[in-house]
This record gives C-alpha cells, structure tokens and sequence, in this order.
C-alpha cells in the first residue's frame, strides 16, 4: 500500500514534538499524537487523535481529526486506507466552508481520489481546495495540481495549474518574511544558528537524516516544525524498489565529524534520534 500525498499541515507548535509525553505511558494529548505522527508511528497516532479530537474546543476539531485520518491512511494498510477516505468524506461534508482547514480537506481528498486512478474527481476536488485557499497554500496547491496534470491532461487542469502557479509566484514576492510566508516545498528553511558556510551545498559529503517518510505531506510537517525552530533542513527524494520515499535531512556537511557534531549540538537537546548518512 503506497501512494504520495503532498500537502501539509503547519499548524504543530515547536513545542509539541519537545514536550509531548512519552508514547503508552500517559493518557494521550494532542501533543503526544503529534509527536507520534512525526515519528511515522500510525496506529499510535491515529488511536491518540482518535482519543483526543473529541475533547478539543469544537472549532479545533476539524483540523485534528484530519490529523488522524491523515496518519490512518499512512498504515500501509488497503482497509486503513479505505477507512480513511471515508472518514474524509464524512469530515468535509461535517465541515463549514468558513472552517481553517476546509481547503485542506478537500487538498487531501483530490491527492486520495488521484492515488484511486480517479482522476477526474481528483481535479474536481482540487479545484474546491483552491477556491478555499489561503495565500499560504499555493505552493501546495501548485505542486499538487501538476501531479493531477500528470495523469489528467486536459486544457482546463493545464489552465488551473498555470493560474496557481501565477498567484503563488505573486503571493512569494510580496509575503513578508513571518512563518506564514509562501515557501516552496523543497526548499531548504533558513537557519540562524549555523553558518551559510558549514551548510554550503557540495557534490559530495554527509548529512544527518531525521525522517524517512512515505508521504511527502509527512516530511514537509518535520520541516516546518525545524523551520518554526530556525534549523535548516530540506526534503530529499530517494527511489527505491519503484517507490518514493521523503527523506528529511540537513544539508551537506563536509565530514562526519562536521555532521555528528552538528547533530550533538542541535537535535540532542531535542531528544531527537539523527544519523549521520554519506551523501556520494
């Protein structure tokens, strides 16, 4: 069971992943779930957003149980999958156009229908995401519509494509420079703590890898989480066995050494796991 979805979900504190309690050894919390979700911990994750969106404030709910269909359809599971698409359907007709992630909902659903071969209905839900749509969400928007472009050529996804693109070059150049500017997808986050030399891109050399997703949607909220903490790290694509898979990563260091120290410095504090990888 494998497909790749490409939205995210910014919403997670920096806190959230620093805090969260220990997985089975407390009654779960939003911040605990989050913090499994970021662990690519599925069962754990869906069963504590499971537990944990009925007792949110009603305007919180929405977004939360998104969170949980989200790591549901993660499983590898056909049924988990299955399960998920429905609850979706369920969320989005439950959910007021006025609700912050209506535009989500239907972004993730487009990504669901296209994964199906649905192609048809994926561009259709697409376009109800893009009419919902905040500023903040055109690069996704945009990524997501040329993977729709790939399997559905016709001149009116071709023009919707060219049209997000457009709105998300414009709403880049005059965003300013807070968390909720448009970012593109693969781009490393700025850093303030490490210089731009230690970090300069080379052919070769080593990098501590943080995440190995399925799902790009699951490696971008990682990278928003460091964004949010000024540390740089970028999504890195690697194919394997025919399938995709997001790896979450900090950029080139010259030498081990450079890297593990790096990762000492930065994620130990974190209580976060790194490994160093050579990059050929």
């Amino acid at each position: 069971m494998f497909f790749t979805l490409i939205f995210a979900l910014t919403t997670m504190t920096s806190s959230s992943v620093q805090t969260a309690a220990p997985a089975l050894e407390y009654a779960p919390t939003l911040a605990s779930a989050q913090k499994a979700y970021v662990a690519g911990d599925w069962k754990l994750a869906t069963s504590s957003f499971n537990a944990v969106c009925p007792t949110l404030p009603e305007n919180e709910r929405a977004e939360c149980a998104l969170w949980g269909i989200l790591a549901l359809s993660q499983t590898g599971n056909s049924a988990d999958f299955t399960h998920a698409a429905l609850r979706l359907d369920s969320l989005i007709q439950a959910s007021s156009p006025k609700t912050r992630v209506y535009s989500d909902l239907y972004m993730t659903k487009a990504q669901f229908e296209l994964y199906l071969g649905k192609n048809d209905k994926a561009f259709a839900s697409w376009k109800q995401a893009y009419e919902a749509a905040e500023p903040h969400q055109y690069a996704v928007l945009s990524q997501v519509c040329e993977s729709i472009q790939k399997n559905y050529t016709n001149e009116e996804v071709s023009e919707y494509c060219g049209k997000v693109k457009k709105a998300q070059t414009t709403s880049t150049a005059s965003a300013s420079s807070s968390s909720a500017s448009v970012i593109a997808i693969t781009k490393e986050a700025s850093s303030s703590s490490v210089s731009s030399e230690s970090l300069e891109p080379t052919k070769s050399g080593w990098v501590i890898q943080l995440g190995a997703f399925s799902l790009h949607e699951s490696a971008q909220i990682m990278v928003d989480n460091f964004k949010k903490r000024n540390i740089s790290v970028r999504i890195a694509e690697k194919i394997a066995s025919g399938k995709t898979l997001y790896l979450v990563q900090t950029p080139l260091f010259p030498t081990r050494e450079a890297a593990v120290d790096y990762g000492a410095r930065t994620f130990a504090p974190l209580n976060l796991d790194f490994i160093p990888v050579k990059i050929p």
